[in-house]
């Protein structure tokens, strides 16, 4: 198994992200997925009826094998690192004691991953995933950051401070639990072709950009315990 982690960024006991490096036949194989969308959207089904975006173009996306069997390796990798699945079992095995105890877990990936077609000013506001690791590729990003900062609104002096197009984590201050610390993921032209995977119910955003007509477009999905498998005398 070959994992193309280039970056593993922790911001909390249980908030974290890795970013890894997308190969390139995984890049054609989503390329043609979308080229398939883009000629012929009348075939494809909408997936806005399932998302936070406020967002025109979202579809779901056929499987995609070769890039489902890289993104299961870079999430199998993590779980070695992480041990994410594990504690979150056992943390259910505490929830069903007297039933067969399972150590360790099997993954399965959502049949529903999808396509965003983000355009100017349209965005994703604060929300979650279900499901226990969640992904997004970046496929093309049209802008790069002082694209943004000198084209956009915002204060162009702290150009550090300026989220015009950014993903963004938000999570709780330990020692002020009313208050919000959002870590910056910088999402610009250096970020296409990346993978980026974080525990689903970690609260994210995906701010608007307006320097380009262009669209930004990423795919993005949702990796679950196996409870059917894993769980069946638990949950019956």
């Amino acid at each position: 198994m070959k994992v193309h982690n280039i970056k593993n960024t922790q911001f909390g006991d249980d908030r974290w992200f890795t970013l890894s490096t997308v190969p390139d036949h995984v890049y054609f194989e989503i390329g043609q997925a979308i080229k398939d969308i883009k000629q012929n959207p009348s075939a494809h089904k909408k997936a806005n009826y399932n998302l936070a975006g406020h967002i025109d173009d979202e579809y779901e996306l056929n499987k995609i094998p070769l890039t489902e069997k890289f993104v299961m390796e870079e999430i199998m990798a993590l779980e070695k690192d992480k041990n994410y699945g594990t504690s979150s079992v056992a943390l259910l095995n505490r929830f069903f004691p007297k039933n067969e105890q399972v150590t360790t877990p099997s993954f399965t990936m959502d049949s529903s991953y999808w396509v965003n077609f983000q355009q100017k000013h349209e965005f994703n506001p604060k929300h979650v995933h279900s499901g226990l690791y969640s992904w997004v590729i970046w496929y093309k990003i049209p802008y790069t950051k002082q694209d943004e900062v000198d084209k956009g609104p915002g204060e162009v002096s702290y150009p550090r401070h300026n989220v015009n197009g950014e993903f963004v984590f938000s999570t709780t201050d330990t020692m002020m639990p009313n208050m919000f610390v959002d870590t910056v993921v910088s999402v610009e032209r250096d970020l296409e072709k990346k993978l980026i995977i974080f525990p689903s119910h970690t609260a994210h955003s995906v701010y608007p950009f307006y320097s380009t007509n262009d669209e930004r477009i990423s795919i993005a999905g949702n990796v679950y315990i196996s409870f059917l498998n894993d769980f069946k005398n638990k949950l019956t």
